[in-house]
């Protein structure tokens, strides 16, 4: 307890009332809590079960800083706000698009859609300026088939999240999930270079994969939404290549496999046994796809740059969605539904499942 206090004395302390469940969140991960233009961190925690105290060691660091750190189970996205409790996630308003029946059908059975019309012209010339500005630097550093790599300051800019922001994607995702969404924090810019070789650019050589790194990673999102940022409406232009109703098989393929098993099928990408789709998209188009949906890049044989940028949307109940993901035998008594991907309420008939 002497050692406690004399530590105590030497650093930074923040006091608040917290749950027994906080604390033993606090000592398997770092907690951060927001203040303003910066993030003040908390490392390490003494506890006092009487008085459900917990006393948090403290350093102030800028949000820049902290955007290269990561907390256990996601990106810093997810902070914990400890000077009150957060309110109950609430629906976006009305969308401007209202998805038709056969539309929602079509995603629970099919595991993605393609939507035009959601973005403005103005964001979506806003990104693209904003990733042309990088683009020099980028070319200069990039290899066909290598892991592209931007900076903090193109793939967090107001300019690439404004795609998501200024639109209605996320209350189309709303729809689509049947609960509250979050908006992303940061984006993905993926541009696909020609080869006159025919090899497609993407690190990723086998077939198919999902957007994980193991068995424990996977579904750790709710959507994945493609932003298209130009012209790909012939095969073998860097299309976005999806396996439609794979997030059914892949579903059950995680339920079965130990870990070990599905790091293997991760790497070698296994046949499926089902039609391989390259996407035709326009600019301004957008993807949404369920987060265990078998997807993949197709080489680029054309003359120009394939445009996009993508975001992984999470749920502020990203728990209680993961374990909807990683049920596809789930069907909706009423409409027979697969997989209804909601909140105890059918995506499509909106009845109680």
């Amino acid at each position: 307890q002497q050692q406690q206090q004399q530590e105590a004395a030497r650093s930074p302390m923040m006091v608040g009332p917290l749950s027994c469940s906080l604390w033993s969140l606090a000592r398997s991960c770092s907690l951060a809590v927001r203040a303003g233009g910066h993030v003040r961190t908390c490392s390490r925690g003494l506890f006092d079960p009487q008085a459900s105290l917990l006393t948090l060691r403290c350093e102030w660091v800028s949000a820049r800083r902290l955007s290269a750190m990561r907390t256990v189970g996601g990106s810093i996205g997810r902070l914990l706000q400890v000077e009150q409790a957060p309110a109950a996630p609430v629906l976006s308003a009305a969308a401007p698009l209202r998805l038709a029946p056969e539309q929602l059908a079509q995603f629970h059975r099919d595991g993605f859609l393609v939507l035009s019309g959601l973005i403005p012209p103005a964001a979506l010339d806003a990104a693209q300026a904003k990733i042309q500005a990088g683009l020099p630097a980028f070319q200069q550093q990039h290899r066909v088939g290598e892991r592209q790599q931007w900076a903090a300051d193109f793939t967090d800019s107001p300019e690439c999240l404004g795609l998501v922001r200024q639109s209605s994607i996320v209350q189309v995702c709303e729809q689509l999930l049947g609960q509250a969404m979050v908006p992303p924090h940061t984006s993905q810019i993926a541009l696909r270079m020609p080869s006159e070789a025919g090899s497609k650019d993407f690190a990723a050589k086998a077939d198919w994969h999902i957007d994980c790194y193991d068995k424990i990673t996977a579904a750790r999102f709710a959507m994945l939404v493609v932003v298209s940022l130009s012209d790909w409406t012939e095969n073998d232009m860097g299309n976005f290549t999806v396996y439609p109703t794979s997030h059914i098989k892949v579903a059950k393929m995680l339920g079965k496999m130990n870990w070990l098993e599905w790091q293997k099928t991760l790497m070698s990408g296994p046949d499926l046994g089902l039609e391989r789709r390259q996407i035709a998209a326009r600019r301004g188009d957008v993807i949404l796809a369920h987060p265990l949906l078998a997807h993949d890049v197709a080489s680029n044989k054309s003359q120009k740059v394939r445009w996009a940028v993508i975001f992984r949307m999470q749920a502020p109940a990203a728990a209680a969605t993961r374990e909807q993901v990683l049920a596809p035998d789930k069907t909706c008594p009423h409409c027979t539904l697969l997989n209804p991907f909601s909140n105890d309420v059918c995506a499509l008939c909106d009845q109680p499942i």
